[in-house]
């Protein structure tokens, strides 16, 4: 089995998962900005569409009557 560090594949991945956090916290800062000097209860920024988007994320609506099953770790 290869290095995981010498696959090309994974080089790729990490660069874009940094790449996406990076841009991630710039959009974080340009909030935080806004929020503090220009529009503190209505901002327009990209990150906050992008929370609104997952909250409105679509969702499942179970059945009465469904039984769901809740796992713990043993400590």
């Amino acid at each position: 089995m290869e290095n995981w560090l010498e696959n090309p594949y994974m080089n790729i991945i990490l660069k874009l998962s940094s790449a996406r956090q990076k841009q991630t916290e710039d959009e974080l800062n340009k909030l935080e900005e806004e929020l503090k000097k220009e529009n503190r209860f209505f901002p327009q920024n990209k990150i906050v569409e992008k929370i609104d988007r997952l909250v409105d994320a679509p969702h499942r609506i179970l059945q009465s009557g469904t039984i769901i099953y809740r796992a713990r770790t043993k400590h």
